[in-house]
């Protein structure tokens, strides 16, 4: 073996060296602090930074807003994929980045997979537009559909309509259908703070 070829081997063996530490440090560091690894959701340490602020969660669809969670506090599961959320409120978006409705709830939860939000313990949203306001003790949608469930006694009232109840109810998230299941009831007459968000 010559000088020369002796230059290239042993440069040949530092690359390799010096790639292969490299690759072990990088997985150290990733095992070892998790906050490193970016899958789209926040780490135990993550949110507990955040705790006493307000936590925001967007889901967007295109570059568009669909919908916009905020909460007090958020706990994830060991698996990441299901939140727990406490204190919730938030705004659902059109295709037009118009405002559909406003909801509340003192807890709910958020799916990663489903992309489905579930508001609990006794939800309410309110469209301006459409001049609605419907409580409910839990309520779920998705983005990947147009509607809403709403279960446990539901209660709506619609400006320049009246109120109706059920036991539960499915609607689209402009309000342009609605169907009550299960023990319903309306009375026709106008409500003027229906759609109100006070």
């Amino acid at each position: 073996m010559t000088l020369k070829h002796f230059g290239v081997v042993s440069f040949l063996l530092g690359i390799t060296v010096l790639g292969a530490g490299s690759i072990w440090y990088t997985a150290y560091r990733l095992r070892n602090h998790r906050e490193f690894i970016d899958n789209n959701m926040p780490t135990a340490k993550q949110i507990e930074r955040a705790k006493g602020e307000t936590i925001t969660l967007t889901e967007t669809q295109n570059g568009n807003r669909k919908w916009v969670l905020k909460m007090k506090e958020l706990k994830y599961a060991k698996n990441n994929n299901v939140a727990q959320m406490i204190g919730v409120q938030g705004l659902v978006y059109g295709k037009k980045q118009d405002v559909l409705f406003t909801f509340t709830a003192p807890t709910g939860t958020y799916s990663k997979d489903s992309n489905q939000v579930s508001l609990t313990n006794g939800a309410k949203m309110v469209s301006p537009s459409a001049k609605v306001l419907i409580s409910a003790p839990q309520m779920v949608w998705s983005s990947k559909n147009d509607e809403v469930k709403a279960s446990g006694g539901v209660h709506m009232l619609k400006d320049g309509f009246g109120e109706s109840s059920a036991q539960k109810a499915v609607f689209s998230m402009d309000f342009s259908k609605i169907q009550f299941i299960g023990d319903a009831t309306s009375i026709i007459g106008g409500h003027p703070n229906a759609g109100d968000s006070n």
